[in-house]
Formats: structure tokens, sequence, C-alpha cells
């Protein structure tokens, strides 16, 4: 099992002491700001804003610039060489497989009967009956490089989650089925497309988010986080 962040160790601990949900608090206090704290790190405001929300990697350095900006930022500028708030819980995801565009299969990840792996994942960004999946191959590469981990969010109907990551199965009528990530788009048209967000130019052309051709879509679940293994 791979590590996978270093804000998602093993023993449920965060070794940076940086719990992104105490981080967002902290930011929200009066005298500052996410936006700028991105300057005194010198990144771009939706690196911080990733930070936030517990879907990029803090960085040892950046640890170090964080504890900086909330010393200089606090009552008085006293200086705080080490902030360490209550350590996050964590809790076993299971991975119940591989999405990957173009693989068609002859069982979906949801009829896999095997006791399935599991993911270490902050309690505080996960919902009752998420799971995870491994990505692979390229059609998503903009947003999950090949071997990434989402997080989903079992999708049961209600209003469709335009503009959002979703993992959709469809179906063949020889019963083959293809597990793959998709962002949900309404064209100029009015019509459901499911796009890819990929480099690759076997990847840039939409799925009609409808039956077609014998061919059935649908919507697993929405896709919640994002992890990278080192």
């Amino acid at each position: 099992m791979p590590d996978i962040v270093s804000v998602l160790p093993m023993d449920g601990t965060q070794p940076l002491g940086i719990d992104p949900a105490w981080l967002k608090a902290e930011l929200a206090k009066p005298g500052r700001s996410q936006s700028a704290l991105a300057r005194f790190m010198g990144l771009a405001a939706e690196q911080v804003n990733r930070m936030c929300a517990g879907s990029r990697r803090i960085q040892a350095d950046e640890a170090d610039k964080i504890r900086a900006y909330l010393a200089a930022t606090s009552p008085g500028g006293a200086t705080i060489p080490h902030i360490s708030p209550k350590p996050q819980a964590a809790v076993g995801l299971p991975i119940k497989g591989t999405v990957e565009a173009g693989s068609w299969r002859e069982v979906a990840f949801t009829d896999l009967e095997h006791e399935p792996e599991t993911l270490p994942a902050p309690k505080s960004v996960v919902d009752s009956g998420a799971f995870a999946l491994r990505v692979s191959g390229p059609s998503m590469d903009q947003r999950y490089p090949d071997g990434s981990y989402v997080i989903v969010q079992p999708w049961h109907g209600g209003p469709l989650p335009i503009g959002k990551r979703v993992v959709v199965e469809r179906a063949r009528p020889d019963g083959l089925v293809e597990t793959t990530v998709k962002e949900l788009v309404v064209n100029g048209r009015g019509d459901l497309e499911l796009w890819p967000r990929s480099t690759h130019p076997a990847h840039q052309t939409p799925i009609p988010h409808k039956d077609l051709d014998g061919v059935t879509v649908r919507i697993v679940g929405t896709v919640m986080y994002s992890f990278q293994p080192d």
C-alpha cells in the first residue's frame, strides 16, 4: 500500500500538525485570509484553497511557512514555532476498484465480491457510504493523474451534479461494463455530456449522458476529494 499523502498517515495522525479544517478556520479569523497566506507563501490562491479543502498535500517547508504566517498574524505577533492542533482521526475507506476510460470489463467494480483494500482518509472528509477508486490512464489527467485515488460519495438520485466530476458506469448489450471518471456539463444545446479533462489526444471527445446504441449510462457517485501517492 503506497504512502498516499502526508496528511493521510497510516496511524491516523497528521505528521505535519496541519489539519485542513483547522487551517481553514484559522484563516477565517480577523486579519487573516487564504489569499494573504497564498501571497505570503508565493502560491496561487487556488493552491491554498485546496490545502484548506484537504485535496492538496502540504509539504514540510509549506507547513513551516504556514506556521510563520499564523505566528505573524497572531495577537501581538508572538512567535509560535510549532502549532499542533489535535491529531485528525482517520478511517479506512474501501478501495473498490479502478476507473479507466476505454477499458471494458466483464464485471463492474460494484460487482466485486472480494474484500477490498482500504485507503486511510480523515474523518472530516468522509461521508457515510463513501469509497475510494484508483484512477488509471490519462483520460482525466488534468485533474487526476494516472495512479491517483478519488474518494467518491454514492449518488442516489435527485438534482444532477452539473459541473461536478462523477464516476460513471456504461454497460454494453454484450454485458461488458466501462467505469470512468468524467465531468458532467451542459453543452450549448442544453444536452448533458460527460467530458474528459485530458492532455491526451485520444481523450478529447465528450460522451453523451444518455443511453445510446444499446449502451446504458449510470452515475455511480460524485468525486469529493482526490489524492496522489508519492
